[in-house]
């Protein structure tokens, strides 16, 4: 199995370079769309904004404006963040596929087989980046109040913000905390498994 891993390795980081460069063009352009949409509730609010300037006891996030603009604006989350989770599953697939030949049933074989075959190790402790783009992966599908979020505060994680407050304001409502997550991760994602694959690459 091991004879064929470059040619597989080569078809790895094809796929994680192809999607890479596909989401970020889709979601450049899904901000487009979403701007051009979004254009007459953002007249709308800075109108409001300058009527009010005033008044110390006037929100802006109170009116219906505001809260159309905001949904549209959690729709750039929810797109950016399923590209995302689209490039961990990949990934891990890919790694499920590496190791097909073997039946590992999970994560732990998988890194129990790396280290042992050529000594590269999954863990926290040797692989942090690897590490703290799965916890972001397990935040983003399941939300807050999960193992994911005490893991990002534990690393102290960028993608984190820990201001302590359990959720926060969006519209009119308080909603689940969102990551802090923006277009250049796509490529930051998944350049690391590119450099993951060829650290397996160099080690057969």
């Amino acid at each position: 199995m091991m004879g064929c891993g470059h040619n597989l390795i080569d078809i790895y980081i094809f796929e994680l370079s192809y999607f890479r460069d596909y989401y970020v063009k889709a979601y450049m352009e899904f901000c487009e769309d979403i701007a051009s949409t979004c254009l007459p509730y953002a007249k709308k609010i800075k109108m409001l904004k300058a009527q009010h300037k005033d008044e110390n006891d006037y929100c802006i996030w109170q009116e219906n404006d505001f809260q159309e603009f905001a949904n549209y604006i959690d729709l750039q989350y929810n797109c950016l963040s399923g590209f995302l989770q689209n490039l961990v599953s990949l990934w891990e697939n890919q790694l499920n596929d590496y190791y097909l030949m073997i039946e590992c049933k999970d994560f732990a074989e998988l890194k129990t087989e790396l280290e042992r075959d050529i000594n590269l190790n999954l863990d926290k402790e040797h692989n942090l980046e690897i590490y703290e783009i799965r916890q972001v992966d397990n935040y983003l599908k399941h939300g807050q109040f999960g193992n994911a979020e005490k893991n990002l505060i534990d690393i102290n994680s960028r993608f984190y913000r820990n201001d302590k407050i359990k959720g926060e304001i969006r519209g009119n409502f308080f909603r689940n905390k969102q990551l802090e997550i923006q277009v250049d991760d796509i490529e930051y994602f998944a350049n690391k498994f590119i450099d993951f694959w060829k650290k397996v690459a160099s080690k057969l």
